[in-house]
């Protein structure tokens, strides 16, 4: 398991300066989708990548119906998915109403296993 890095030029607004400095940012990274996850873990199982994949459609209609209906999920191993608002500003807890919501974020709080496993990640230069 390797993570590519490349360095990558910034700037701070807050540097007077306006120095240029430099971070390292993933690079070269590929998208894995549901068929090519389905087919992983029909290797990994006895269960076919048509099932995995009507499972994962089902979970994903699940979650949403959850979450609509103001539930945290929480999956071990996975994490916790729940819902949070952007929000205008009221001087009064009565300034705040159902319009005061301009956006509605997903929330995800990965696992402590998942946080260790991935400090197991070795990362090099791509």
């Amino acid at each position: 398991m390797t993570l590519l890095y490349k360095p990558s030029k910034i700037r701070s607004h807050l540097d007077p300066e306006q120095k240029e400095r430099y971070i390292a940012r993933p690079t070269k990274r590929i998208i894995v989708d549901q068929d090519a996850i389905g087919e992983l873990l029909a290797m990994r199982s006895t269960v076919s990548p048509e099932d995995v994949s009507l499972v994962l459609n089902g979970l994903r209609h699940v979650m949403m119906d959850l979450l609509g209906d103001n539930h945290i999920i929480h999956l071990p191993g996975f994490g916790i998915f729940g819902t949070a608002f952007k929000s205008e500003v009221a001087d009064t807890p009565d300034g705040i109403t159902y319009r005061s919501v301009k956006d509605i974020k997903l929330t995800f709080r990965p696992d402590p296993w998942m946080k260790r496993k991935m400090k197991e990640f070795v990362v090099r230069k791509g």
